[in-house]
């Protein structure tokens, strides 16, 4: 197992891509003695490597390290209401292999045999040392169990451990959301950065933060609640009744109803396209949309302090239809010292879910939290489904 120290150096040089030993000693707080001796240990070990690229300066030159990618592999998975996304994913953050399925039934039981079929597909590839599971839920602070998992309408499920028991490979659960953080902290636009947030916009709005480099989670795993913050007490209701709040203007569900009577039809991507081409009531909604989530994504930026924010999720259009209403909102409502946080807005498919599930996975690899599959000892039910 590893230590402390080299998960640590790991981690490091993942989340900062390449690293050279002083960086890794820097971050670590490693004397130089101490940080040669682990790196030593663990290129011996087949960890890290040399990129081969030598980088000189006016001191002596340097040679950053770098993962090797094939040391270790996970699956990460991401649960809609409709599928499963799956991939097979290595040390480097490197999509190896990919299997996709639609659900016929969204029972625990059902889920849980799609999942089997999908792994045991992927491991042919590789076998993986652990799966990750992502899902738009409350997931326990261990990873073991999941609740209100609306989207499938389960109430609550052991998940993890029933996924381990049929796969017979331990398995880790996460909030989705959370998840894309870790990637994106590890892999994605966030790597190098120590404070970054992640806004989605979707089906709902969701929020995952890395501060000091670990990602919070909050008391119970309920940080990130960002979604019905009020933004203007006269604006349109959300589907639990609120007015005005950042859900009730910008998801797809909101926009999608408050567009209904207005006889444009089709889908999101249709409305959108009917606000660019200057629709009255289509322009005003996604103005309204953008303004609201500016005005968000400036609190957010006003309370934490990152030094980058990724803005994405299906209904990013929004920034593409109305963005300088969404910067003119985000700079009016920024704090005058906020931190000087730049702001990328990019689109995700639901590959770079699944691979947030794998990085969750990578994780507790590292750190030493894979747990053994836990066998059943009786026949008792030990789900519930949502009425």
């Amino acid at each position: 197992m590893l230590s402390a120290t080299e998960r640590g150096a790991i981690e490091a040089v993942i989340s900062q891509g390449e690293a050279s030993r002083a960086t890794i000693g820097d971050l670590l707080a490693l004397s130089v003695p101490r940080v040669s001796r682990v790196t030593g240990d663990l290129i011996e070990e087949g960890f890290l490597a040399p990129t081969g690229e030598v980088q000189r300066g006016s001191g002596r030159p340097v040679q950053p390290l770098q993962v090797v990618a094939t040391r270790a592999c996970t699956i990460g998975i991401k649960l809609t209401g409709e599928a499963a996304y799956a991939v097979l994913m290595n040390l480097g953050g490197e999509v190896v292999a990919t299997s996709v399925r639609t659900f016929e039934s969204t029972d625990v039981d059902d889920v849980v045999a799609d999942i089997e079929l999908m792994v045991a597909e992927l491991s042919e590839k590789s076998r993986p040392s652990m799966i990750g599971i992502s899902l738009a839920a409350t997931v326990d602070p261990n990873g073991r169990g999941v609740h209100d998992a609306s989207y499938l309408r389960w109430a609550s499920a052991p998940l993890a451990d029933l996924v381990g028991q049929v796969t017979g490979v331990p398995t880790v659960l996460s909030n989705d959301v959370n998840a894309l953080t870790l990637v994106e902290h590890w892999f994605g636009a966030g790597q190098g950065h120590d404070d970054v947030a992640v806004v989605t916009i979707g089906t709902g709005v969701g929020c995952g933060l890395i501060a000091n480099g670990e990602l919070v989670h909050g008391l119970g795993g309920r940080s990130g609640l960002i979604g019905h913050m009020i933004v203007d007490r006269s604006g349109p209701l959300c589907d639990l009744g609120h007015r005005g709040c950042l859900a009730a203007f910008a998801t797809i569900p909101s926009i999608v109803r408050q567009l209904s009577g207005y006889g444009l039809g089709g889908d999101f991507a249709d409305l959108a396209q009917h606000a660019v081409e200057g629709h009255p009531a289509a322009e005003r909604v996604f103005v309204d949309a953008a303004v609201a989530t500016g005005t968000v994504l400036a609190y957010v930026v006003n309370i934490l302090g990152p030094q980058r924010l990724i803005l994405t999720g299906d209904g990013i259009a929004i920034n593409a239809v109305a963005g300088e209403h969404l910067d003119a909102a985000y700079r009016e409502h920024l704090h005058w010292r906020a931190a000087q946080t730049e702001v990328v807005v990019q689109g995700l498919d639901f590959e770079e879910w699944a691979r947030g599930a794998a990085t969750v996975a990578l994780r507790a690899v590292l750190r030493g939290e894979a747990e053994a599959p836990v066998v059943a000892t009786d026949d008792a039910s030990t789900t519930e489904a949502a009425q």
